[in-house]
């Protein structure tokens, strides 16, 4: 059904009257609706009707201020992307990364959207190859995207379109994390990470963006970027003497 409605909005028929800030939605071109459909949250996920009453104010991606404002609690913001990862107290169980229409937005050449809408890409790309292997030490997030509703033309132009939102994987600290990296993992765990890593999506720098979870096991939280090459070579430090030893004689085949 989905390949359909792609198809039909493709050649310019809009099937979409029914999504809320969506269809008509000023600020997106026939390119933006094509890249954001996949992703879009749910109708009936059970946060969407927290989000548009928290959104219901449109000032509140103006910036950390507005964000601290409508309740959101601040996780982190990136300094090399200026997103912000955030909780919210009525959305438990979630998180959200967004931009404000305050700060420079986006990524390797890359709009805000456009970043936000890669992640989501390729978490189902890394869903698909945990799912394909039958990993057990590695998970990945759920995405969707959340579109904002969009600003009326008495206001300040507005830059910023959607909210990601993705499950809370439930991380654990960065000492806990840098602790089951070097003392927790096995030949089996290597494995895993080898496959995920070779086929271009994650990170070498484990301690942030492949933390370590109340589930006991690793997760990819941070996907913005496009698929490419890794340098696996960096990994190894943070193994032991010879979880490192296996790891080469995997990155070297």
């Amino acid at each position: 059904m989905k390949f359909i409605q792609l198809l039909l909005l493709f050649i310019g028929l809009d099937l979409f009257g029914d999504y809320p800030n969506f269809s008509d939605n000023p600020y997106l071109s026939k390119e933006m609706k094509k890249e954001i459909f996949p992703y879009l949250l749910p109708l009936d996920h059970p946060v969407k009707e927290t989000l548009d009453q928290i959104f219901k104010n449109l000032t509140v991606i103006e910036s950390k201020q507005s964000l601290l404002d409508a309740g959101f609690l601040l996780i982190t913001r990136q300094k090399k992307s200026s997103i912000f990862v955030v909780k919210h107290p009525l959305a438990p169980g979630f998180v959200f990364k967004l931009y404000c229409n305050s700060h420079p937005a986006g990524r390797n050449d890359m709009e805000g959207w456009e970043c936000l809408s890669l992640r989501c890409k390729n978490a189902r790309k890394v869903k698909k190859i945990i799912e394909t292997h039958h990993m057990l030490y590695f998970t990945v997030p759920d995405k969707w995207l959340y579109v904002l509703p969009p600003f009326p033309k008495k206001l300040a132009k507005q830059s910023q379109f959607l909210v990601l939102v993705a499950t809370d994987m439930k991380i654990r600290s960065p000492k806990d994390t840098k602790f089951a990296w070097k003392n927790r993992i096995t030949h089996r765990h290597l494995d895993e990470l080898y496959l995920i890593l070779s086929e271009g999506y994650g990170s070498s720098y484990l301690l942030n963006n492949i933390p370590f979870t109340e589930e006991n096991t690793f997760t990819l939280i941070d996907l913005e970027k496009p698929k490419r090459e890794i340098p696996l070579e960096r990994i190894e430090k943070y193994f032991s003497y010879d979880m490192g030893i296996y790891w080469k004689t995997l990155s070297n085949n």
